[in-house]
């Protein structure tokens, strides 16, 4: 009997945050939706998330026979979108949550389309891109950075440099912007990402890839559902692109 196990990387076994964020909920079969930011009672929006990022990346010169590295892929509700837009082979995932990859492999996605597209996935707490077997043109981190500390947004920056060396990519990263002088960082409540939003100047932000040697784009509102929430503190989802020519 085939299982997620069998399309999953990794080099060490730790906690999974996916039970310590949800506790006893994480038996709920739907709770993997509440674990990405939704009730999973009417995921509109979560559907809306997944068509958009896709399409959004197609505007930015994405193509099917590029490689696209989901970073934060959870459980797939983008990469269900994507695999079947890219070519057989181009599609990586990595994620921390072991848990919310098998929901995404076995309940989300399914084995007929992983076999087919053969996409490849990395379970990691430690940003170990090394265990992907090729680099990607483009990457996309959706709602990631958004509850990551700057110590650690420094490290999956690092990590990613140390990976790609000087290929040439498009890293698309979102990130909660402050519209306070003096941005939040607050205290992290489930493990290695938080349910407090950090955020972000965008020159601090966009420092972050630039001690990489990255240059960067501010695009700011690209259109996400989640930009339309107003508050008199920040900016939901906001784009940051960082690239190498």
């Amino acid at each position: 009997m085939k299982t997620a196990d069998t399309y999953i990387r990794q080099t060490h076994q730790y906690e999974d945050p996916f039970y310590i964020f949800l506790g006893e909920d994480a038996d709920d079969p739907a709770s993997h939706y509440k674990y990405i930011g939704k009730s999973g009672t009417g995921n509109v929006e979560i559907e809306e998330s997944c068509a958009f990022q896709l399409e959004f990346l197609k505007t930015q010169g994405l193509r099917k026979v590029h490689t696209l590295m989901d970073l934060g892929c959870g459980s797939l509700r983008a990469g269900i979108r994507f695999m079947p837009f890219l070519n057989t082979g181009n599609y990586l995932g990595i994620d921390i949550s072991k848990e919310a990859l098998r929901r995404g492999i076995e309940d989300e996605v399914g084995f007929d389309l992983i076999d087919k597209k053969r996409p490849e996935f990395v379970l990691s707490d430690a940003w170990e891109f090394n265990l992907f077997s090729k680099k990607p043109n483009y990457i996309i981190a959706n709602s990631v950075f958004t509850h990551l500390r700057t110590e650690n947004t420094k490290l999956c920056f690092e990590s990613l440099q140390s990976y790609l060396q000087e290929a040439p990519f498009q890293f698309f990263a979102t990130f909660t912007q402050s519209l306070e002088e003096k941005p939040r960082q607050p205290p992290i409540d489930h493990y290695y990402g938080g349910t407090g939003a950090c955020t972000y100047s965008v020159e601090q932000f966009a420092a972050l890839g630039e001690a990489q040697g990255w240059k960067h784009d501010f695009i700011g509102d690209w259109g996400h559902f989640r930009n339309k929430a107003e508050s008199p503190i920040v900016k939901f989802q906001m784009m940051m692109r960082f690239y190498r020519d």
